[in-house]
């Protein structure tokens, strides 16, 4: 008997984007956008504690 399979969490956010008049599809990694978030995040912390 097979076990229950668990969802995965998406590893990649798609994104519609439109180019002029013409549709084109991004396939964006998540690790890209969560090291965005990271440093941001870091920037954010560093200028809070330079001022």
């Amino acid at each position: 008997m097979k076990g229950r399979l668990i969802p995965l969490r998406p590893r990649f956010l798609y994104l519609g984007v439109w180019v002029g008049r013409v549709p084109v599809g991004l396939v964006c990694p998540l690790f890209f956008l969560e090291g965005l978030l990271l440093a941001v995040l870091w920037r954010e912390k560093t200028r809070a504690l330079v001022v």
